[in-house]
């Protein structure tokens, strides 16, 4: 016999009379008052779960001396006081969740062997005093924990060999990460998130090879990560963030295919992203910001294509950002405060669908800025900061963006001079592209080439590069590539303007 209710009212205490009633299921109302005494009349319950309501009161010893008692939900009310030993003394509960009331007390010391059959044990955002007892190793049958207590964490862990979910999120633990914690060979969840915990990440975690969520950020663990981590093949999310991380980000993190979330953030760590982040075709999220990172960005981020939220803000990337148009789903992305230099890649105009105010803001962008997509609304992308950038939406109030032919030096009968830049070199050229529509200009060319190759004078340009090939048309192309003189041609020279014969050069 099961009892459902769903209205805003006390328990009522005529439940009592029910002498056959096995499981009352009152989860999830506006339940108010207190926890019947009555309820310990009934000697055939099994499972009591009235979870979610706004109970208030202490817990009664009468439900605790039922001898069939074996699934216990009392979370999320408001009850408060200890709890009273019988429940402590229960050796059919299995299931036992108390979580986020105002239970205050501690936890008796022989708890592990009070409890046999205990496999789920649920006491986190209480009031509780003391430190985890360490006969809870004892707990065998045990498969999920989550406390909040405070003291270290208990050796003596590695006993729970069904143990596959561990939360410890509670702002008061403090120490290391025992070693025994490696030997939970069926851990799949691992929450130590927002405690004081110290030390290194410890390298026998990678032991714990069915982890699929770890969660040790706000900490204060520093030093490496550790690469062994790369043997938890099935690790589905990795919250490393707002600790004092240092060294390089491991490139075995990325040969876990089924990674989705990785987030790094608020760290020290230095040194680039590994190019193998491209194998990580599963990863929704990537944040490293605030952080000492450098280098170029991988190409193969393009590969991520599950990728919805790209934060590396805060950092000293630098060179190209790569393209990304093939990213479809992202969301969110913030490139700012770094050192990336060169054209905004075009490509982001395609992201179109989803993305939401992307960031590139304090960089070194320049040349133009795209006109399409995101772009359009001035207010839907921030650029701040780029003060080479120019052109793009008017209401960006940008300066408009030099014309394509502002590089032209001159123009004459052979061809027509050009100012270059060899970034390779950091070296400024001019660049003499030859008029081959001109009579014999090809013959002219090898005959500048021989003659050129065999003289030297102060007063004859050096030429740095030769060019001969096919332009983006298939036609033939031939240029000289020489030193760029800041002070004009010879015929300026020969024949200066009126104001040059004013104001002569030096």
């Amino acid at each position: 016999m099961e009892l459902l209710i769903n209205f805003t009212v006390p328990i009522p205490v005529e439940l009592r009379s029910l002498s056959r009633l096995n499981r009352i299921f009152l989860g999830g109302n506006n339940l108010i008052g207190s926890i019947p005494t009555s309820l310990g009349n009934l000697s055939s319950l099994t499972h009591f779960f009235v979870g979610t309501n706004q109970l208030e009161g202490n817990i009664p010893k009468e439900p605790g001396e039922i001898r069939s008692l074996y699934f216990l939900e009392i979370k999320e009310n408001k009850l408060s006081g200890t709890i009273p030993p019988a429940f402590y003394n229960s050796s059919t509960l299995a299931y036992f969740s108390i979580t986020a009331n105002q239970l205050n007390g501690s936890l008796p010391p022989d708890l592990g062997v009070s409890l046999p059959n205990l496999t789920h044990f649920h006491f986190a955002r209480n009031q509780f005093t003391e430190s985890i007892p360490m006969a809870l190793s004892n707990a065998s049958r045990l498969e999920q924990l989550e406390n909040q207590i405070l003291g270290s964490i208990p050796s003596g862990l590695g006993n729970l060999f069904n143990l596959y979910a561990l939360s410890m999120a509670s702002k008061s633990l403090k120490g290391t990460i025992p070693e025994d914690m490696g030997k939970i060979n069926k851990l799949q969840g691992l929450n130590l998130f927002d405690n004081s915990l110290s030390g290194e990440i410890p390298s026998f975690l990678g032991n714990n090879t069915q982890l699929s969520l770890l969660y040790l950020d706000q900490n204060n663990f520093e030093g490496s990560i550790p690469p062994t981590l790369g043997n938890c093949q099935q690790l589905l999310e990795l919250y490393l963030a707002q600790n004092n991380l240092s060294g390089y980000i491991p490139k075995q993190i990325f040969s876990i295919t089924t990674l989705r979330i990785l987030n790094l953030e608020e760290n020290s760590l230095v040194g680039s992203l590994p190019t193998k982040v491209g194998n990580s075709h599963n990863l929704e999220l990537l944040s490293v910001y605030d952080n000492k990172l450098s280098g170029e960005i991988p190409n193969g981020l393009d590969k991520c294509l599950s990728l919805k939220n790209l934060d590396i803000n805060g950092n000293s990337f630098q060179g190209p950002f790569p393209p990304l148009g093939s990213l479809k789903n992202m969301l969110e992305m913030d490139i700012s405060r770094n050192n990336f230099s060169g054209l905004i890649p075009a490509d982001l105009e395609k992201l179109l669908l989803l993305l939401q105010y992307p960031n590139l803001s304090y960089n070194d962008f320049e040349g133009e800025v795209p006109r399409e997509g995101i772009f359009k609304n001035a207010s839907g992308v921030s650029i701040i900061g780029n003060k080479k950038l120019c052109g793009g939406n008017p209401a960006l109030l940008l300066p408009p963006c030099p014309s394509k032919d502002a590089n032209l030096i001159g123009v004459g009968s052979n061809g027509s001079v050009y100012k270059g830049h060899l970034y390779s070199i950091g070296k400024i050229v001019a660049v003499k592209v030859l008029n081959l529509q001109r009579r014999r200009a090809s013959k002219s060319f090898i005959a500048k080439c021989r003659a050129l190759k065999n003289i030297r004078h102060r007063n004859l340009l050096k030429i740095q590069v030769v060019c001969s090939s096919i332009d983006f048309k298939g036609d033939d192309f031939k240029a000289l590539v020489f030193d760029y003189m800041a002070n004009g041609n010879l015929e300026q020279w020969l024949h200066p303007s009126m104001d040059e014969q004013i104001n002569p050069r030096i």
